[in-house]
């Protein structure tokens, strides 16, 4: 719902909200009004609401005690307690202990944070942003694991809004229904820090789908540009899953990433739902992006990603395109949350606890590496195997050679069948998909870990 602006115009306050949900705009679109509404605001007419004493001579409250108390920054430190009622127009301006018996409330005017009594005789306090100041001070080599767990479960917190925001906003029954779809955080080189848990074989494969672009746009992937891929080569799945990525970026420099892959209904190919079981090659199976700069100057591109989708062969080209606009969506809301989340704890803290989240998921894999050998009765570097059969006979058979000194795995397969000539063909993003090798516990968290594999 748009509400009246101040200057009359409808149409110019809705494009602004579209852009600042969306990350873009699509011009030269008409905007229909689906339904008006009337809201009736009415003034009471008593209360002055909270207005700040001006001028005049006040006697402030003494404290009627003064006591110890410890605060996370400064340590132990001499507090003034109060028993309301305040003086209106009183400014409190160091650490303090406000008491209500009455209503049994108690207020707590931390180091660095200054109250003023209204005229009401309400307590406005200013809260100071630490989070810069704060992130300064810790050491760099300290880890505090509350914090760390804080941090995780926010990012991944983050991810699953992301996930809502695009099932909201997707139309097709793939997204919006089957949940065919995922969405993940990554640092600023790329690596992946946290995922929701939607569909694991995208979560690893993202990771190298991001930074393929890295390596390939590298200075020429600029701010606000939203990156679309699918292919096989960068990262991608099979076609129908098209990958959406957007940077963001502070002082000119990427900070981190987000990105959401979902399973379109129809990119073309020989067959409808562009998974044809007896597809040779790639143009058979649909479109195959391996880098389109999707959203450009705050610009949604979509006559260029609709003349690629018919070209393609799309039989639903307007279902695929609205999905691709809310996982540009689900992106854009992402950025806000993580936006948000650095002003308040810095973006030098975030940046450093997203490395030490990756260092406990990888050092839980090498746990559990040195786990599966000492159970099973290895030595110190040993080998297990497996093999097993697909339905048309092909083998699949692995060696994993396991140093448990340096808890690392090494995958070898050796014996494998080579590839077929059909569609069932595993891409090297998801053979090294490392939702195969982490605790169930930990992919749903934060979804990394880092291991040697040949």
């Amino acid at each position: 719902m748009v509400q009246e602006p101040d200057d009359g115009d409808f149409k110019g306050r809705f494009i602004d909200d579209y852009q600042r949900e969306h990350g873009f705009t699509i011009p030269n679109r008409r905007v229909i009004i689906d339904q008006t509404r009337v809201r009736l605001i009415a003034v009471a007419s008593t209360g002055s609401g909270s207005k700040l004493k001006q001028g005049g001579q006040h006697t402030p409250t003494e404290p009627v005690a003064i006591s110890q108390t410890y605060f996370e920054d400064v340590g132990f430190t001499d507090v003034d307690i109060y028993n309301l009622p305040l003086s209106p127009g009183m400014i409190i301006s160091r650490p303090s202990i406000v008491i209500d018996s009455t209503a049994g409330v108690t207020i707590v005017i931390e180091p660095s944070c200054t109250a003023t009594v209204t005229e009401d005789l309400d307590l406005e306090i200013h809260v100071e942003n630490r989070a810069n100041a704060s992130a300064d001070k810790e050491s760099e080599d300290f880890v505090d694991p509350v914090k760390l767990s804080l941090l995780g479960h926010r990012f991944m917190g983050i991810a699953e809004q992301m996930g809502r925001t695009l099932q909201r906003t997707a139309i097709s029954t793939n997204i919006k229904e089957r949940l065919d779809f995922s969405c993940a955080l990554f640092d600023q080189t790329g690596g992946l820090v946290a995922n929701a848990p939607h569909v694991p074989v995208h979560l690893g494969s993202m990771q190298d789908a991001v930074r393929y672009q890295i390596r390939k746009l590298k200075d020429s992937w600029l701010e606000g540009e939203v990156i679309m891929t699918n292919h096989p080569i960068a990262g991608g799945s099979h076609l129908p899953d098209v990958t959406i990525i957007t940077p963001v970026y502070e002082s000119g420099k990427p900070t981190f990433f987000v990105a959401s892959r979902g399973h379109e209904a129809d990119i073309g190919g020989l067959t409808p739902g562009s998974m044809p079981p007896f597809s040779v090659n790639l143009d058979e199976e649909g479109m195959a992006v391996e880098s389109f700069k999707l959203v450009e100057n705050d610009l949604f591109r979509e006559k260029e990603l609709r003349s690629m989708l018919e070209e393609a062969g799309s039989r639903q080209v307007k279902d695929v395109i609205s999905d691709i606009r809310a996982q540009v969506a689900a992106n854009n809301k992402g950025i806000a949350l993580m936006e948000d989340l650095m002003s308040s704890e810095g973006a030098a803290r975030v940046q450093k606890y997203m490395k030490e989240i990756q260092n406990t998921a990888a050092v839980s894999v090498q746990d559990m590496l040195r786990r599966i050998s000492i159970e099973r009765g290895l030595k110190p570097k040993d080998s297990v195997y497996a093999e097993d059969f697909m339905d048309n006979g092909l083998r699949i058979k692995l060696k994993l050679t396991i140093d448990r000194d340096l808890g690392t795995a090494e995958f070898d397969f050796a014996g494998t069948s080579a590839e077929v000539g059909d569609q069932l063909l595993s891409f090297l993003a998801s053979s090294t998909d490392e939702g195969c090798t982490i605790p169930p516990a930990l992919t749903s968290r934060f979804g990394i870990c880092r291991f040697t594999g040949t």
